[in-house]
């Protein structure tokens, strides 16, 4: 017969239960499909201006002055119920609006030293949100109400140019464009970004709650191989789990966002080196094919080398004894 925990074991066992509790039930109601988003507007246009500490940011804003868009505001999103966070309130985000289109160009970072994320954003009358960014090629989203689109290039000019795209197929189908500010702008966002967590994030959930489990019950076994099931030890290792889950989940979503941007900065370039080669051998074969028969005149034509028609030159001496030129 086992004997009954005491005390101190007891209190402990309950304040592991907590700790277990606590860390599971953000991720349980993430299942229930209760998550929640708010974007709130923090800033008006002047926030949106460069301060002059943040050279990337500065660079991007020019370039996105150059395309014709203006400083609109700041805001912030704040998710409750996401993944294992109970509230997540992410960096302030940076929204610049073109005149006259709808678009805007929201700036915003994952985690601090995140580098810069642009998406180009337009909204219908109908409510459809049209997104397309320069990361993270493979979300792609294709909701009632939300189109999503990435693709990995710095020209901010072409990739403009494929979210008017996609915008004009999407008005022939649907409506026009609602011309926003900032708070309304906000509200369509963080509805439609919460109607696709709901659908999508329980995945994302699901896989998190059971590393919660995996790590708290792993550190639970080890404690009751090495000291015994009722050993204080036991209910220790558990809060002690629960603790290195909430603090190594960010560290591992982060270096999975490093290595994501990574490998589609290397695809990009491979893409792009390839495209670079494939143009030089249609240039090549161009030339050596000459101008279009079709296209210039015969007088205009180039005429062949002459060194093309020229005898070819004499062979070498058999004797090797002999020195050249006698």
């Amino acid at each position: 017969m086992f004997a009954a925990p005491d005390f101190f074991t007891a209190v402990l066992w309950g304040l592991a239960a907590s700790a277990a509790l606590l860390t599971c039930l953000p991720m349980l109601l993430a299942l229930l499909g209760l998550t929640r988003v708010e974007f709130i507007p923090t800033g008006g246009p002047e926030a949106a201006e460069p301060a002059g500490d943040d050279a990337c940011y500065a660079d991007l804003y020019d370039r996105l002055r150059e395309l014709g868009f203006e400083p609109l505001g700041s805001r912030v999103e704040v998710a409750w119920f996401f993944m294992w966070y109970w509230r997540r309130r992410g960096l302030p985000g940076l929204v610049l609006v073109r005149p006259g289109s709808g678009c805007a160009a929201s700036l915003y970072r994952l985690y601090r030293g995140d580098p810069w994320r642009l998406s180009f954003a337009t909204v219908l009358t109908d409510g459809t949100l049209i997104s397309t960014a320069n990361q993270i090629e493979r979300l792609r989203i294709d909701r009632p109400g939300y189109y999503r689109r990435g693709y990995v290039t710095q020209d901010l000019g072409e990739l403009l140019r494929l979210h008017e795209e996609a915008v004009a197929d999407f008005r022939a189908r649907d409506g026009e464009i609602a011309h926003l500010n900032l708070n309304e702008y906000c509200e369509v966002a963080a509805r439609r970004t919460e109607e696709h967590l709901r659908a999508g994030g329980r995945r994302q959930a699901f896989h998190a709650l059971q590393t919660d489990l995996f790590v708290m019950g792993g550190c639970a076994v080890a404690a009751a191989f090495w000291q015994g099931v009722f050993h204080w030890a036991v209910p220790v290792a558990v809060m002690v789990g629960a603790a290195a889950f909430r603090l190594l989940m960010p560290l591992t979503i982060r270096l999975g966002a490093r290595r994501i941007s990574r490998q589609e900065q290397e695809g990009a370039l491979a893409s792009h080196w390839a495209s670079a080669r494939r143009r030089r051998r249609w240039e090549q074969a161009a030339q050596d094919a000459g101008p279009d028969e079709g296209v210039y005149p015969a007088d205009q034509r180039p005429r062949p080398s002459d060194a093309i028609r020229a005898d070819p030159p004499p062979l070498p001496p058999t004797d090797i004894t002999r020195p050249p030129g006698a």
